[in-house]
């Protein structure tokens, strides 16, 4: 694919992002988090774009809850183009943190979201064994990993994978 069509994709993070901040701002799910990932007003959006990112936020997460609970959270989870999701965070004020939770992104939007993670107190104090890093092409606290990896390249992939912990006897 061309930088262009990668910029196109990653430009989703940002649409994704400001959608989902834009239907918590309304009230339609709760998410203390996503204001430290998306600051500021967004500019207003159509009823029905909140009311299909609850629909698919609110369906992930009671589908990773029942996950979570059916497992003890003695699981894994791996989210490929995670965004600036705040899933991990979300599970963590809830106490159903899993043994280990991987996102990957492209680098950029990994540097992006580890910039937001260590200017943020509330972000980067939920992490064990924070820092500040001077790689921002990943960050490994605890049981929360970072990384960054064109998911194109497999062999890119399993080894950020592998260098995050993964255990494949729990996949």
């Amino acid at each position: 694919m061309s930088d262009c069509t990668d910029a196109a994709i990653q430009a989703t993070c940002n649409d994704a992002s400001v959608c989902k901040k834009y239907a918590v701002d309304k009230g339609y799910w709760m998410d203390r988090f996503i204001s430290y990932m998306v600051p500021g007003r967004i500019q207003r959006k159509q009823p029905e774009i909140s009311r299909g990112y609850y629909a698919r936020t609110n369906s992930i997460w009671l589908l990773l809850k029942r996950f979570l609970t059916r497992c003890s959270c003695t699981c894994q989870i791996v989210s490929l183009g995670a965004g600036l999701d705040t899933t991990y965070w979300r599970l963590g004020s809830e106490n159903m943190l899993p043994i280990r939770y991987i996102e990957v992104d492209f680098l950029d939007v990994v540097v992006r979201k580890i910039r937001c993670i260590s200017a943020k107190v509330p972000l980067h104090s939920c992490l064990s064994d924070f820092s500040t890093q001077d790689d921002e092409s990943c960050l490994h606290c605890g049981s929360y990993h970072l990384v960054s990896a064109d998911m194109r390249n497999l062999g890119e992939l399993e080894e950020k994978l592998k260098q995050s912990g993964i255990d494949y006897r729990k996949v």
